[in-house]
């Protein structure tokens, strides 16, 4: 089965991804945790 393909991926697939050096493509798109969090820290009111 082609890995892009997958219905649901594990832990284990992504660090296989990032062991194997696999680069960024149309596919697959890298973020920082943070980028990843909820909360919009850029439009909070102080």
């Amino acid at each position: 089965m082609d890995f892009y393909i997958k219905n649901a991926y594990t832990i284990e697939d992504i660090n296989n991804l990032i062991t194997n050096e696999v680069e960024e493509n149309i596919h697959l798109d890298y973020k920082a945790a943070g980028a990843l969090d909820k909360k919009d820290e850029k439009n909070a009111t102080k």
